[in-house]
């Protein structure tokens, strides 16, 4: 009778070891272990071997996880809201639909992990990994992602509802259908989206400085009107079908990027890098296309387009040595438009010993100028002045009027051959006596008064040229 008694006991205490389950500690090993369903709130698993176990359902909410290994296992449906998972491994493991909410998740690594449907609201990913992670429809909302690897993770259609993303890596990451617009802007910047997929995001009016790096982006079809994407790296990005009108692209490098059929009126492009990028069927209406930086090589489907763009790239390949024409001893640019005397030239105009162009000069006639506008200039005016005191008239309370005399030498060079096409010498009109009143704002002034070019002759002696 005894014997029996305590054979019962013991298949008692065998059938509560099995319902139950073995008991879980610190650095444990249960990997493989069938858990699910399995109550452990608070349940003390830091440093554990959980690996491949299957913990479906599992109540691990509050549980400290720290550094424990929980690569493979099956976490569906579980309750892990917060929990303690600091530095632990989560790779390729499976956590649909888990409740990761306000969790403790810095540094943890999801490598291939399966997050979709997870909530993650409230969880601190700071240093987290989660390099191809899948987080399709995840909820996101309010989450810290700082300094996070999200390199390749599917975010699509997550909730990123005041989202802190800062300084995370998102490379090659799916965003398409997030609600990016809502994410913590004060708080994101320095991230960096190269090649990752943010097509149909509605990001107009946005500033993007949250937008370390876009290089490779897609961004096609995005709406990016009035956004500004000031020095912002978008090399190889797909933006064909984008909508930037407005936008603030100064500086922007979109070099070999397509812009097909993208929509840039009125966008600012000044010094924005444009080589090599496709512009077929694009929208370029009240777009200052001389004030890019580079634009040499671009696709245009347009044909005065195309012209307004390889007289762009003529010029910025030469804007630099232009000013050497006015050595006279230069063989010229051939790329430039052949001289045609008493044809419609334009002059680019130079002060000797300075390297830009001028156009503050009222004596050279506007219709000779040329304004940074197709066609390209034939001829080179170099201008070399010299001027000297005249005379100084003195008034009462030590004023003077001090009269300068000018002397213009014109140089005209052919651009293309640098052969010098003429030269001429015009000296400024004669003042006259000085005046017998003269007004001063106070005593002890001297106000220089220059004669003025003549700006007939001028006219007289060109006026064949041109």
């Amino acid at each position: 009778m005894f014997r029996n008694g305590h054979s019962l006991l013991i298949l008692s205490i065998l059938f509560v070891l099995v319902a139950c389950g073995p008991r879980l500690e610190p650095h444990g090993d249960y990997q493989g272990l069938d858990l699910s369903e399995r109550s452990m709130r608070n349940a003390n698993l830091n440093d554990a071997n959980l690996s491949d176990a299957n913990l479906t359902n599992s109540d691990l909410s509050d549980a400290d996880l720290k550094r424990a290994n929980l690569s493979g296992a099956d976490l569906t449906f579980a309750e892990l809201s917060g929990a303690e998972l600091v530095y632990a491994k989560l790779i390729n493991a499976q956590l649909q639909y888990a409740d990761l909410s306000r969790a403790d998740l810095r540094g943890a690594d999801f490598s291939g992990a399966d997050l979709s449907q997870a909530d993650l609201s409230g969880a601190n990913l700071s240093s987290a990994i989660l390099v191809n992670a899948n987080l399709t429809d995840a909820n996101l909302s309010s989450a810290v992602l700082s300094d996070t690897d999200l390199s390749g993770a599917n975010l699509r259609n997550a909730n990123i509802l005041a989202t802190m993303i800062r300084e995370s890596n998102l490379s090659d990451a799916d965003l398409r259908d997030t609600n990016i617009r809502d994410i913590n802007k004060s708080m994101s910047i320095d991230n960096d989206f190269s090649g990752a997929n943010l097509s149909g995001l509605d990001l107009h009016g946005m500033s993007t400085l949250w937008l370390d790096s876009l290089v490779g982006a897609d961004l096609s079809n995005t709406d990016l009107s009035g956004t500004d994407l000031r020095g912002s790296d978008l090399r190889e990005a797909i933006l064909s079908g984008a909508d930037l009108s407005g936008a603030d692209l100064s500086g922007a490098d979109l070099s070999n990027a397509d812009l097909n059929e993208v929509n840039l009126s009125g966008a600012y492009l000044s010094l924005a890098n444009l080589s090599e990028v496709n512009l077929t069927g694009a929208n370029l209406d009240n777009v200052n296309l001389w004030s890019v930086g580079d634009i040499r090589n671009a696709v245009v489907s347009d044909m005065s387009l195309a012209a307004e763009v390889t007289a762009i790239s003529i010029y910025g390949d030469h804007a630099e040595d232009l000013p050497d024409l006015c050595s006279g001893d230069h063989s010229g640019y051939p790329d430039f438009p052949a001289y045609l005397p008493g044809g419609d030239n334009r002059a680019v105009v130079y002060w000797i010993d300075e390297s830009s162009p001028h156009d503050d000069h009222d004596f050279w006639p506007t219709r000779w100028r040329w304004d940074r506008s197709t066609p390209l200039p034939a001829l080179a005016a170099c201008f070399e002045w010299i001027s000297g005191e005249v005379d100084t008239c003195s008034y009462a309370g030590n004023n003077k009027l001090k009269r300068i005399e000018w002397e213009l030498t014109i140089h005209l060079y052919r651009i293309d051959t640098g052969e010098k096409v003429s030269s001429e010498t015009f000296q400024s009109v004669s003042t006259r006596p000085c005046p017998a009143i003269h007004t001063f704002s106070e005593d002890g002034q001297t106000i220089t008064e220059y004669n003025n070019m003549p700006t007939q002759p001028i006219r007289d002696a060109f006026g064949d040229l041109f």
